[in-house]
């Protein structure tokens, strides 16, 4: 069986493509009869590569704009791009698949219709090769525009859908609001693909020398405005990393500061390096990480991780870190309260970085893991490979549909 999972692999965000490797590496390891399982970037992109020096400018520019004025602007474009650069891209990697999953990662968003275009594209191609198709592991979006909902709607309807499951149980809720309607039965509720990174990379877990040494994941303020309601001023943000990590210092904390790999957030991690690089001691700033390997990397060495960004989150829980989640995102509070720590789920607006420190005190004192790792490596694991060992099942039979669907 050749499966072909439809994702943003080569994000310049790479928490996307940790995850994607993650589902392609445990589903070709099955003992299922999978011959090949590859990535079609949805952007068409072939390969990691250095972050867009435009970007932060872009999401900036966006952002300023009312919903239904970047949506106007943008339909022409991106339509212009799907059928130029992104179908022709689909229709090549969908050759020889007798599988499509779309997942996982944040695909079922509307952000000026990116997404909405490129799955409902995807989508439609495959149906016409009929080709079933899996969602696995997915984050819906709660905000959706018309447009968008019709899109995708339109595209499952015709869609042979074998199986759909979510991350989350925010993603669950969003799912059956906006697509119900399809008449497809409740998605199942999944791990992220990204929790089976140790199976995935070949990483140790940190010792003694790593002993209080924590990890601030830093993300732009650009991001968070673009991408959620948290609506945070550069300078604002800026001076609570810099009050956070001053604290942290304080504490006789050893700081490294990291980001996934955005160009945004890298160049809001050098802004802040600028400022504390003259005020405090012991800490580092790590040179961007070129692949998902080199950012597991970065956070195997490390005890604790503060972060908005979820795959870094993921990435540490699943290699026994302990972490502080940032509110930014329904989809991070979310994992958290799925986890049962919610407790170390903290506001930027409303908690001071002396309560975060705390609270980081607190988790590096204590015994034991926050979160056992090994249950979340073989939960996610198992999520992953039922998609495959049931797959002759579900090709026979289809996903039933309620009542008067």
């Amino acid at each position: 069986m050749e499966i072909r999972l439809a994702n943003v692999k080569y994000s310049e965000n790479l928490g996307d493509g940790l995850l994607c490797e993650c589902l392609e590496r445990v589903l070709s390891a099955s003992s299922i009869d999978v011959t090949g399982c590859q990535s079609i970037d949805l952007a068409a992109r072939s390969g990691y590569s250095s972050p867009r020096l435009h970007r932060a400018f872009l999401l900036s520019l966006l952002a300023a704009l009312p919903l239904w004025l970047r949506n106007l602007m943008l339909f022409i474009p991106l339509n212009v791009v799907s059928r130029l650069k992104w179908r022709p891209h689909y229709v090549k990697g969908l050759d020889r698949c007798d599988l499509l999953v779309l997942g996982g990662g944040n695909l079922f968003i509307d952000i000026d219709l990116n997404f909405p275009i490129k799955i409902s594209s995807i989508i439609t191609l495959a149906s016409r090769k009929n080709i079933p198709i899996a969602i696995y592991g997915v984050g819906v979006g709660r905000r959706w525009s018309k447009v968008g909902v019709w899109m995708v709607n339109r595209a499952l309807r015709k869609a042979n859908i074998l199986y759909i499951s979510v991350r989350d149980e925010a993603s669950r809720v969003s799912f059956a609001k906006h697509f119900g309607q399809c008449g497809y039965i409740a998605p199942d509720v999944v791990l992220d693909p990204g929790f089976t990174v140790p199976s995935v990379y070949n990483v140790g877990a940190s010792g003694s020398a790593n002993k209080r040494l924590v990890g601030v994941n830093i993300c732009s303020a650009e991001a968070i405005r673009y991408h959620s309601p948290e609506k945070l001023s550069d300078q604002w943000l800026v001076d609570w990393y810099a009050n956070l990590i001053h604290s942290l210092s304080s504490s006789g904390f050893r700081v490294k500061l990291f980001t996934n790999g955005s160009g945004d957030d890298e160049g809001f991690k050098g802004r802040l390096g600028e400022i504390i690089g003259r005020s405090y001691g012991n800490i580092e700033l790590v040179d961007r990480p070129e692949t998902p390997e080199e950012l597991v990397g970065i956070i195997s060495t490390l005890e604790c991780v503060v972060a908005f960004r979820m795959h870094a989150l993921i990435a540490a829980l699943s290699l026994g870190k302990s972490v502080v989640a940032l509110k930014w995102d329904v989809k991070v509070q979310s994992i958290m309260e799925r986890l049962g720590i919610e407790d170390s789920f903290f506001s930027v607006r409303e908690a001071p970085p002396s309560l975060i420190v705390e609270r980081i005190n607190e988790l590096t004192c204590a015994e034991g893991a926050q979160v056992s790792a090994d249950s979340l490596v073989r939960m996610a694991e198992k999520d992953m490979l039922s998609l495959v060992s049931d797959y002759p099942r579900r090709l026979r039979c289809g996903l039933s549909r309620v009542e008067g669907a």
